[in-house]
């Protein structure tokens, strides 16, 4: 089970699918011997204090004080906002129990059961994904890498929890599979390697580890072209800066000013996308909210990250920028229709 948690999922919803399976597992289900119980007993009459790396809440369920405990990496029952916008944890037990539940398992006297015919769906429905009661932001910890793939010319676009990208290394292929943004930790510092879309080298870097999993996230410049060429942070961010990047990798391939058939028209509507994705504007009927951007010379594609549903965008006539003003919320078709 802990080396589940590495895996690099494709989606969110499987993501939440395996981490709600582990969380009920190891968090909800009461352990399997008496040996809490025992340890409490031994010591409830003493002037006790516990440092623990356990996420498990054993301690607390086996009667042991809150405030006499210190549990280093947290409590697998809690969630708290990926920003973070406040200080505050939440309480996960209803929305695990959903997750599990909704992939077919049965939860009877607090123990999970498989489903009857052995195969559960490994996926969760889009609205059960966790987010911050308060910015709507997803609940968790959650980091995202970007770069633009040198030979097929697509963004590499990964996710990690904090907890997996400081524990392991990661390498996060490109679809392609030539290429790999790729990333490991002693702690203190992060080294990277990264493929560069703009000059079509690779480039090694390092970084402060904190900055990382804990800042607002990092670009990295191609020391040839003087452009940012990979981010790692928090997703939002790291979309917001991809947009950035596929608009200068599209002028770098056209090697002149005019890349796109009215340079202005095209940098408002990516303006304007920025926008309307700011506010949870850009969703699939799929449900999935994920998308990746292709810039062409006279138009925007919107891609699902999930099923592959395209949305295109005009963005060469002053018509075009009128038009996507108007738009509170844009929809891809989902191919799955």
């Amino acid at each position: 089970m802990y080396s589940g948690g590495f895996y690099p999922y494709s989606t969110m919803e499987e993501y939440w699918a395996y981490w709600s399976r582990y969380i009920y597992i190891n968090r909800y289900q009461n352990a399997p011997k008496p040996v809490y119980g025992t340890l409490f007993r031994l010591v409830q009459d003493k002037d006790y204090f516990v440092i623990t790396t356990n996420v498990d809440h054993c301690f607390q369920k086996a009667g042991f004080d809150k405030k006499r405990l210190f549990y280093t990496q947290g409590d697998y029952g809690l969630f708290q906002c990926s920003e973070p916008c406040c200080q505050e944890t939440f309480d996960n037990e209803k929305t695990v129990r959903a997750m599990v539940e909704a992939q077919g398992f049965a939860v009877a006297d607090g123990v999970l059961t498989p489903p009857t015919d052995g195969t559960p769906t490994m996926t969760v429905p889009s609205e059960l994904l966790p987010g911050c009661p308060h910015c709507g932001r997803p609940l968790g910890r959650i980091g995202e890498g970007g770069a633009y793939c040198p030979h097929c010319g697509k963004a590499v676009l990964h996710q990690r929890s904090v907890f997996a990208l400081s524990a392991a290394a990661a390498r996060m292929e490109c679809e392609c599979g030539q290429e790999a943004l790729e990333a490991e930790t002693d702690g203190v510092k992060f080294r990277l390697w990264v493929p560069c879309g703009m000059c079509g080298g690779h480039h090694q870097a390092e970084c402060d580890a904190d900055a990382v999993l804990h800042g607002r996230g990092i670009g990295l410049a191609c020391p040839e072209k003087q452009e940012i060429c990979c981010y790692i942070g928090r997703e939002q961010q790291v979309r917001r800066a991809m947009e950035e990047l596929a608009l200068r990798v599209e002028k770098e391939k056209a090697g002149g000013e005019e890349t796109f058939t009215d340079n202005v028209i095209m940098y408002e509507v990516l303006s304007e996308l920025k926008d309307i994705a700011a506010r949870d504007g850009i969703s699939c009927t799929c449900g999935s909210h994920k998308y990746n951007i292709a810039v062409r010379r006279g138009a925007v594609d919107l891609i699902c990250a999930r099923c592959g549903g395209r949305l295109r965008l005009n963005a060469a006539t002053d018509r075009d920028l009128d038009d996507l003003c108007c738009q509170m919320k844009l929809t891809i078709r989902s191919t799955e229709q």
